[in-house]
Formats: C-alpha cells, sequence, structure tokens
C-alpha cells in the first residue's frame, strides 16, 4: 500500500471503522490486528481480496522471506522512507545464533552478501557477539571453513579488550557517588601497602596491578579478576560438552558484579557491608 501510494488512504479507513488512533494501537498486535487489517484490504482491494478474510488466508503459512528478498524489501524502504540516506541492521547475540549450526551459519553469510549485492553500500549489517566468533564456534573442519568465509564478509571488526570490559563493569554496575569514592581512595591511601601486597598474584600471564583509581572504580572486584573471569568463561565456552547457555565474558562479569552486591550470602549493598576498610 506504500509502493502504491495509498498507505494514508489505509489508515484513515482503519480508523474510521475502528476509532481514532486504532491503527497506532493494532499495528504491533498482530493477532488482533492483522484481522481488521484484512477487512480494510478488502475495501481497498475488492478485486483482489474478495472476502474480508481473503488477506488473512493469504498470509497464513507463509514463510518466503529470503536474504534476497528482505535486502531488496528493506532498500525499497529507504527509498521511500530516506531517499539518500543509509540503512544500518544490527543483529545482537550472533555467536550464540551461529556457533553450533553451520547452516545458521550460511544464512547468516547469505545475508550479507545480499545485502552487499543489493545495497551497494546502502545497507550496513552490524553484528555483535559476547565471544570471538573463532573462539566459540564448532571444532569441526567443515564448520570452521564456513567461519573463516563469514568473517572475511565483516571488514571492519572490533574486539572487547580486558581494559575495555573493565571499564564497561566499573561504569554501569559498580559506578560510586562522589562520597563512595573519596571514601574508598582515603581508605587506598591508608592502607596501599597492605592492600598491594595482600593482592598481587604471581602468574605465568602478566596481570594489571592494583592502583588507586583501579581499587576505587572496580571495588569489591580486583583488576585481575577481570582478566581471569575471562579467561575461565572462555575455556568453559570452548570445551567439549559445554552449555549453549554458558554466556560471554562480559555479561557474566557483570551479572557477578551484581551479585557481590545484592546476594544475601555477601550483601555488599548493605550499610553495614559498605566500609572497604
Amino acid at each position: 500500500m506504500e509502493r502504491d501510494g495509498r498507505l494514508d488512504e489505509f489508515v484513515d479507513l482503519y480508523e474510521e471503522r475502528f476509532g481514532e488512533g486504532a491503527w497506532q494501537r493494532d499495528k504491533n498486535l498482530v493477532a488482533f490486528g492483522i484481522s481488521r487489517a484484512g477487512q480494510i484490504a478488502h475495501a481497498m482491494y475488492p478485486e483482489t481480496y474478495v472476502t474480508p478474510t481473503a488477506w488473512v488466508d493469504a498470509q497464513k503459512g507463509r514463510a518466503d522471506i529470503t536474504p534476497s528478498t528482505l535486502a531488496d524489501r528493506a532498500l525499497d524502504l529507504m527509498e521511500r522512507r530516506a531517499p539518500g540516506r543509509t540503512l544500518t541492521v544490527i543483529i545482537d547475540e550472533v555467536g550464540q545464533f551461529v556457533a553450533r549450526d553451520i547452516q545458521k551459519m550460511l544464512d547468516l553469510q547469505a545475508l550479507v552478501q545480499s545485502f552487499g549485492r543489493v545495497g551497494k553500500g546502502r545497507l550496513w549489517l552490524v553484528v555483535t557477539s559476547q565471544e570471538k566468533l573463532n573462539e566459540i564456534v564448532s571444532g569441526l573442519d567443515d564448520t570452521r571453513v564456513e567461519l573463516a568465509r563469514l568473517m572475511d564478509r565483516f571488514p571492519i571488526q572490533v574486539h572487547l579488550e580486558p581494559s575495555d570490559i573493565a571499564e564497561v563493569t566499573s561504569r554501569r554496575v559498580l559506578s560510586k557517588r562522589s562520597e563512595g569514592e573519596a571514601a574508598l581512595h582515603q581508605s587506598f591511601d591508608s592502607h596501599r601497602g597492605r592492600l598491594e601486597g595482600s593482592t598481587r598474584l604471581s602468574a605465568d600471564i602478566a596481570l594489571p596491578g592494583l592502583g588507586r583509581d583501579e581499587f576505587a572504580n572496580l571495588y569489591p572486584l580486583l583488576p585481575w579478576h577481570i582478566d581471569l573471569i575471562i579467561d575461565i568463561v572462555s575455556g568453559l565456552r570452548t570445551q567439549g560438552g559445554a552449555s549453549k547457555h554458558v554466556g560471554g565474558a562480559a555479561r557474566t562479569i557483570i551479572k557477578l558484579a551484581q551479585q557481590l552486591l545484592i546476594h544475601p550470602g555477601v550483601d555488599l549493598a548493605s550499610p553495614d557491608a559498605r566500609s572497604p576498610a
């Protein structure tokens, strides 16, 4: 209808029959709004939809959206609503979607190819994953081959380093009020030697040290907690038989930080547990 220039007519007829504001209210209620939309489609296109239920009946059981169709419709929509602009589609948690299913990996690859072929730079696809895909996919050779082809379709790749995850955690969960931050700085200054000596680890890998700002920003975590949790979660994700529901490192660290504050066994958010000294 929008392509035919009759969308406004459809909305007017819909609200004339079902009340003012009805289309905005019903358009996201698929099970409810679709039958009403079918009645209006019959009124507007009686030769095509000969009964009030004809349009609804024609939609049942349809699953004909291919990557190519999606790209064509997305570009067509942009031409009408935002000519000359670029559309960016973001797919979240793609790692969990493709990691253990080669067919889903091929589906994503087909979508990327269609966006490139049809959009010619006007359709962008951004995907996110809790872990690098090459660290969580199955070790089977055929999966590795398809993963390499898929990764080649994404020329711009951005990876969060442990320092980035630490910053996200400190700002999202462990952010302190100014008075709390001042108290932590004072506590660190008063007990610096003891804190540094008691929290220093000897390991074969380089671990971050404890500084004044890091202590305040990440309390009650320590800087090297972030690095170790990342390694532990990555190991769980890659070992054979690991649960599909093992989350990514960033999410695990954020959840752990939340539990340190609210879990009854720790309850660091309670007034009695707020003093770091």
